[in-house]
C-alpha cells in the first residue's frame, strides 16, 4: 500500500496464528506529538482530522479493516 496519508506496508507475513506487517519507519507517532502544548485553531484540527479521514478512507476503499485505529497508530 503506497498513500500519502499512511506509512507504506512493505509486506504481510503469516505465521500460524499471528499476522506480521513490514511497514515504513516513522519517527515519531501521532501519540507522541504534544498537542495540548499548543494552543491549535479550529482550522488546523480540522486540517489534521481530514488528512487522517482521507487515509481511512483510502484504506476502507482496498476493503481493508480499520477496526484497530486508535491515537498510537496514526
Amino acid at each position: 500500500i503506497q498513500y500519502p496519508n499512511i506509512a507504506t506496508l512493505y509486506n504481510i507475513y503469516c505465521d500460524d496464528n499471528r499476522i506480521f506487517l513490514i511497514t515504513e519507519h516513522l519517527e515519531v507517532s501521532f501519540a507522541q506529538l504534544k498537542f495540548q502544548e499548543y494552543e491549535l485553531e479550529e482550522r488546523a484540527i480540522a486540517t489534521i482530522l481530514a488528512e487522517v479521514l482521507k487515509g481511512v478512507a483510502y484504506i476502507s476503499s482496498l476493503r481493508l479493516s480499520c477496526k484497530n485505529l486508535s491515537q498510537k497508530n496514526i
